[in-house]
């Protein structure tokens, strides 16, 4: 709570200020975009007092997420959260291509092993002489002696 005295006028306003480290988001600085000191974007504003504003801006290369202004209000809360500066062009992959890539992968590595293991088996049985090269399998019950 901030007591104010005006010029002229009798008494004392309480005002509740806005906290200014709210405002500093992700690699935000404060008033000067300092875009190549690992900052990619910056937040200017005057007092913390109700009513006054801070406004974005992000480097070149980044683009504003979010409302760019922000105003104080009397209960000394800002009127929405901070927005942040994200790459142009960013190509963040999307959960549904993730999950698409995943199950892509895992058929694969799938067919794969079972065309390994039937390799295998084949090999076996040609080895042991339970089937020769050209040999036709009948019926369920020829197979069952094999």
């Amino acid at each position: 709570t901030l007591s104010v005295v005006g010029s002229g006028t009798t008494g004392s306003y309480e005002f509740e200020s806005c906290d200014a480290t709210f405002l500093l988001g992700r690699n935000i600085s404060y008033q000067d975009c300092f875009c190549n000191a690992g900052y990619v974007g910056c937040v200017t504003y005057g007092t913390l007092l109700p009513g006054s504003i801070a406004a974005y801006d992000c480097c070149d290369g980044y683009e504003l997420q979010g409302d760019g202004v922000l105003r104080c209000q009397p209960d000394g809360m800002w009127n929405g959260d901070p927005p942040t500066c994200e790459p142009v062009g960013s190509t963040e992959p999307s959960t549904l291509a993730i999950a698409f890539i995943s199950v892509a992968a895992i058929l694969f590595l799938t067919t794969i092993i079972f065309m390994l293991l039937f390799i295998v088996c084949c090999l076996k049985a040609l080895s042991q002489g339970k089937v020769s090269g050209g040999q036709r399998l009948g019926s369920p019950s020829e197979m069952k002696a094999l």
